[in-house]
């Protein structure tokens, strides 16, 4: 049993003041982050294995990937943004590593910007989501390094984990 100061009751406030939170509620307290844990993973699985499936994108490249989530806490809400009153500065922000030109759409789930859809396959994209979440998909995860004329190597830019998101 946890106390403080010799007594061991919780107490929540509303905006007529503090009041004592019975068992029930505080169970429920307790459980609202795991639950928000819960819901989180749930929709990530579900948006890997649409990506995956081609439901997001058709023509999306196969093979190895990364894909990010930022999953707001306030998407528990089913609150859905108006990406049209977004600042348009803010989509060029939304580009993949090693974005070489694209193009960028309105989509179902959000706001996309595509990396080589002028070129058939779709090699990454970043989304701002109407959830308030942000997904970015991408399969160039590394770029061919010359160390000798008959040897090249894959490298990943570790740069890229320091690149920050402003929304």
């Amino acid at each position: 049993m946890v106390s403080f100061q010799k007594t061991n009751k919780f107490y929540r406030r509303r905006t007529s003041g503090k009041y004592l939170v019975d068992v029930h509620e505080l169970n429920q307290m307790f459980m609202k982050g795991q639950k928000a844990y819960e819901q989180a993973d749930n929709y990530r699985r579900e948006r890997i294995r649409k990506i995956l499936n081609g439901q997001v994108l058709p023509t999306i490249a196969t093979g190895p990937s990364v894909i990010l989530h930022l999953i707001p806490y306030s998407f528990q809400t089913n609150t859905l943004l108006d990406l049209r009153s977004v600042n348009q500065d803010v989509w060029h922000r939304l580009k993949p590593p090693f974005f070489s030109g694209g193009d960028h759409r309105y989509h179902y789930d959000g706001y996309m910007i595509l990396d080589g859809a002028f070129h058939g396959e779709v090699n990454g994209y970043g989304m701002i989501q109407r959830n308030g979440g942000y997904e970015m998909f991408t399969a160039n995860i590394s770029y061919p390094y010359r160390v000798h004329e008959n040897l090249s190597i894959n490298v990943f830019d570790v740069s890229l984990m320091s690149e920050s998101i402003e929304v």
